[in-house]
């Protein structure tokens, strides 16, 4: 026994000779002038195969021959031409080598902080020698190396991990009790090794950002079936939240649904992990929002006003069994307005409420109509209200010619107080289901999540005006004598000229070569910011004192978007599986023949129709199957002549019983081609 102990050291440094002969006779030194006559890099040397030089290698050993030592025996293109044309135990011995610890991965790959493409290399070629040992041992190796952490992991772990995480074994589930100790070590990181992971990250390509994603996800999903088992989930979440901000910081070249797990989306259930999140301190999604995709976090929001709203209903309800009394605040926010000053009564009745109000259950009450708000006359409230406080008459929002957009008019002469009742109005929606259909621009949602805007914002809502100043970045002229621009802006408003100084002594400032993107930086900060302060201030005070809870801030601008607007995508199928009818049934002829035409329709010919028969071309973020007024079909009458009508406030459609299918197409076509639609649903 003591003699094999002995001898052990001494068989591993023979193979690790034999191993660095034979890198040098199959690969080469790498200088293109070396003299050694056993080196492939020498000029003279004639190229031998794998088997041959596997034996002049043993033989070198014997004679102690001169080894050159530019090529390391752990660099990882010797183990690439290794797999190309070695045996299999020959790689196997230079993967221990290479990731024997994680010194020696970071030295076999001293550029992997700049460039992964040799890391990458050296695992696929790994990979597509399909050999379980070689397999097995490299496995081995990356558990050692997530095991032995301690607490915190030093900045060599740190970076050994990240680079052997880029391994695309990792995608196959027989793979994860690895891939879960390294998810563990990093489970410790410091914020300061957080931030240099996120830097590594940056440096790299979108197709390596789509890797480390892909190989998260896997394992997330695993976990999630098979249990779902939280502990594990944990870890491997925070560090795809790593993955997500470097990829926010390289401006998203992986796409921000990418980062969606559609399993959990899929079967979260919503209210447990709501409580999770404000009852503890432990993993829960919500605290990993990138995971969760505009739909879920919808619920989520949902379920939060659901819960306050239950709460005011409680407190009346244990006011009057204690009490008797039905004094104090309602259980309700009840708005009582006239159609003839809609506007000034519901601002009347908003102002002065407490943030308490407005997560109640709304009801709202036509003065002078019968009628119990069930749904169909609060979305008429809120139709006829955009209407009216988006009229371009009304002076609070200028459209833009090219895209449609609402902006807020700097000029307006509106008070603060209807634009803090346009900002309640949307969180009213939000907390009672209610889908807008309005047409903001991203850069107003990005304005509403406290996310900073750019000069790229510009296109979203006034294209010309971007184009203009991007014409001016790019001229190659002289910019002062052609564009005779100052530091100013001049516009005419009733006949007026107007100036704005963009700098202090702003119009004495000719706008040159050198100074034009500050120039720009200016014109585009005043146009998003500064000239509609107070009407945008005035706008997100209203929403906030809706909805200023934390759920807020589990939105992305696009997410919050969907959640007040609804999305543009349409599923028809999901719609007839959740329709009903009044004097047909399912089966009816005219049913059947009404379904085959609407299939037909192209995208175009939907979104009228869809207008055409709840007043909005948008889709609930849940899709056309969780409509909250029920789209039903009614009867109207037996054949006939007569359009289709319809009851943009229930989601009713009237339909008379025509005799043929193409009298139906023709007249249901006819009908919705003639109608404008503008509302909510």
């Amino acid at each position: 026994m003591e003699n094999g102990r002995a001898t052990e050291p001494m068989e591993t440094r023979l193979r690790s000779r034999v191993i660095a002969y034979y890198n040098m006779l199959h690969s080469g030194c790498g200088n293109a002038g070396c003299t050694n006559a056993n080196c492939a890099s020498n000029p003279a040397f004639s190229a031998l195969s794998s088997q041959v030089a596997l034996q002049r290698a043993i033989e070198l050993v014997k004679e102690d021959a001169p080894l050159c030592r530019v090529g390391s025996p752990t660099d990882p293109s010797g183990l690439i031409s290794l797999v190309e044309s070695s045996p299999v135990a020959v790689v196997k011995e230079h993967v221990q080598q290479v990731f024997a610890n994680s010194r020696s991965i970071c030295e076999s790959f001293p550029r992997a902080t700049e460039a992964l493409g040799p890391v990458v290399a050296t695992f696929s070629a790994l990979q597509s020698l399909n050999d379980a040992s070689v397999t097995e041992a490299l496995l081995q190796r990356l558990q050692r190396i997530g095991s032995l952490t301690a607490d915190r992991i030093d900045n060599v772990t740190l970076l050994a991990i990240y680079i052997v995480l880029q391994n695309e074994m990792f995608l196959d589930p027989s793979s994860h009790s690895v891939l879960r100790t390294l998810f563990d070590a990093l489970h410790t990181v410091t914020r300061a090794q957080r931030e240099q992971l996120e830097r590594w990250m940056s440096q790299t390509s979108s197709s390596d950002i789509g890797r480390m994603v892909a190989i998260v996800q896997t394992f997330i999903s695993v976990k999630w079936a098979l249990g779902p088992r939280m502990d594990e989930i944990g870890p491997a979440a925070r560090f795809l939240g790593i993955v997500y901000s470097a990829n926010v910081h390289m401006g998203e070249p992986v796409p921000y649904t990418e980062f969606h797990n559609e399993l959990v989306n899929a079967e979260l259930d919503v209210k447990q992990d709501f409580i999770d999140w404000h009852e503890s301190d432990g993993f829960c999604f919500s605290r990993s929002p990138y995971l969760l995709n505009a739909a879920t976090k919808s619920s989520l929001m949902q379920f939060d006003a659901m819960l306050q709203m239950r709460d005011q209903l409680d407190e009346a309800l244990m006011r009057y069994l204690f009490h008797h009394s039905m004094d104090g605040p309602a259980p309700f926010l009840i708005l009582q307005v006239r159609r003839s000053d809609l506007v000034a009564d519901t601002l009347h009745q908003i102002q002065g409420r407490n943030s308490d109000d407005f997560k109640k259950p709304l009801k709202v009450k036509f003065i002078g109509e019968d009628g119990i708000d069930e749904g169909g006359i609060q979305k008429e409230f809120f139709q006829l209200l955009v209407k009216q406080l988006f009229n371009p008459a009304y002076g609070m929002f200028i459209v833009d010619d090219e895209t449609h957009t609402y902006w807020f008019n700097k000029d307006s002469f509106e008070s603060k107080h209807e634009y803090e009742l346009i900002g309640a109005m949307l969180g009213l929606a939000i907390y009672n289901s209610v889908i807008l259909d309005l047409h903001f621009p991203l850069c107003v949602y990005k304005k509403l999540l406290n996310s900073p805007v750019s000069f790229d914002d510009l296109r979203s809502f006034n294209p010309s005006l971007h184009r203009g100043l991007q014409q001016l970045r790019d001229f190659d002229g002289d910019v002062e004598s052609v564009f005779c621009l100052t530091f100013s802006i001049e516009y005419s408003l009733f006949g007026e000229v107007k100036r704005v100084e963009l700098c202090p002594n702003g119009q004495n400032i000719p706008v040159t070569k050198e100074n034009r993107e500050r120039y720009v930086e200016l014109f585009t900060e005043y146009t998003l910011n500064t000239s509609i302060e107070t009407q945008f201030s005035a706008f997100k005070y209203g929403f906030e004192m809706v909805c200023g809870g934390a759920w807020l801030h589990l939105f992305r601008p696009e997410e919050l978007e969907l959640a007040i607007c609804g999305s543009p995508e349409l599923d028809f199928h999901a719609l007839e599986a959740a329709a009903k009818y009044e004097n047909y049934t399912r089966d009816s002829p005219v049913i059947v023949n009404f379904w085959k035409v609407v299939h037909e329709m192209t995208e175009e010919q939907k979104r009228r129709f869809l207008s055409f028969c709840t007043g909005s071309d948008r889709v609930p973020i849940n899709g056309l199957g969780s409509l909250r007024v029920p789209f039903i079909i009614a009867r109207n009458g037996g054949d006939s002549d007569r359009l289709p009508t319809s009851h943009t406030c229930f989601n009713h459609l009237l339909l008379p019983a025509y005799s043929t299918l193409g009298k139906l197409r023709e007249r249901l076509l006819t009908a919705i081609q003639n109608s404008e639609g503008f509302g909510l649903m």
